[in-house]
């Protein structure tokens, strides 16, 4: 990467910006479909998300590799782009699991700063086929989630916790445990909160003004669309929720692909549907 671009990187890293951004693992997916690189496919999944209207989206740290990062940094500043949010998982219920995340966290950290990171957001490992964790297990991970809060805000980035549908089992119990003996930020996905057997509407009024971002994807009859709009899930009932706790999260479109879905459409036009269905349903800018 060139001073020049660097420059312009760092420029993009302190300029205002909007609340609304558009996960990027949709595009792995695809890229995997067509056999295609990361550090190939890097300026087709900036350049088209820009023309469908974003300009931040939610990374992950194989954008941030040596000989990946360069291209990272260089396409988001060609694009007018930022990543306020780096996604990231590891193994946080056992103490061997801790150390390796909290390893890896440092080097990231570091690395994701340049492409305007203002977060991290991580989702701790489930156990093999989802089982359940026990009470020692979610005390470790609950230590290990304190641990990586202090040694993130110490980088100066906010920490948020992220799940899928393992915790959202048995009346979400992984989750509450998280809600109950933390005080971390929280990043809910609606549509992983509806697979684990909970109302969407009624997690995040329990979240409360901890929410600090929100997954968005839709589907219908349990299978995801190739682009958010009216679905099984009630966002319009999610939208008032943050209008009634006075709270601006983060609002992340993040598609993805899985079998059974009916695709029609370029990914370019389903995320330009997704941010306009967004936009009206949230009343939040692009």
């Amino acid at each position: 990467m060139t001073r020049r671009q660097w420059i312009a990187a760092a420029a993009l890293a302190g300029s205002p910006a909007s609340r609304l951004v558009a996960q990027t693992y949709v595009w792995t997916q695809e890229l995997r479909r067509r056999n295609v690189s990361l550090a190939a496919g890097i300026p087709e999944i900036f350049s088209a998300t820009s023309r469908a209207g974003f300009r931040q989206v939610e990374l992950m740290p194989a954008f941030f590799v040596p000989g990946v990062v360069e291209t990272t940094l260089a396409h988001l500043s060609l694009n007018q782009m930022t990543a306020p949010i780096v996604y990231f998982g590891g193994l946080l219920h056992t103490r061997e699991g801790i150390a390796k995340t909290l390893e890896h966290v440092h080097s990231l950290a570091a690395a994701v700063k340049p492409a305007g990171a203002v977060a991290l957001n991580h989702n701790p490992d489930p156990k093999p086929g989802k089982a359940p964790k026990t009470a020692e297990e979610l005390s470790i991970q609950e230590a290990g989630l304190k641990e990586l809060d202090r040694l993130i805000r110490s980088q100066g980035l906010r920490f948020f916790v992220h799940h899928h549908d393992p915790e959202m089992l048995s009346e979400a119990r992984e989750w509450r445990y998280i809600l109950d003996h933390t005080s971390v930020e929280l990043c809910l996905d609606a549509d992983w909160v509806r697979r684990g057997g909970q109302d969407p509407v009624s997690i995040v009024r329990q979240a409360g003004k901890r929410t600090a971002s929100l997954h968005i994807r839709s589907s219908r009859n349990g299978v995801w669309l190739e682009s958010v709009g009216d679905s099984d899930i009630d966002y319009r009932g999610i939208a008032d929720e943050f209008t009634s706790l006075g709270i601006q999260p983060f609002l992340v479109v993040e598609l993805a692909q899985e079998k059974g879905m009916v695709e029609t459409r370029s990914l370019e036009e389903n995320l330009r549907r997704s941010r306009e269905y967004v936009q009206r349903v949230f009343n939040v800018r692009a």
